[in-house]
């Protein structure tokens, strides 16, 4: 019906099963809100620090 390519790879496949997860424990685990928060910046942090290049250093 919709022809919509979007481009995902495997790296947002992990992302996107990483806050599942932490969803998961937030609701079931009874994780607090700030657990949450804080969870949920530090693996987006850590995922877009890894998309980031290499700086190349002067020699």
């Amino acid at each position: 019906m919709f022809n919509v390519n979007v481009p995902l790879g495997p790296k947002d496949a992990v992302l996107g099963t990483c806050f599942l997860i932490i969803l998961g424990l937030t609701i079931f685990g009874r994780w607090s809100w700030w657990e949450f928060v804080i969870t949920s910046l530090v693996v987006g942090l850590a995922y877009f620090a890894g998309t980031m290049k290499q700086v190349k250093r002067l020699e």
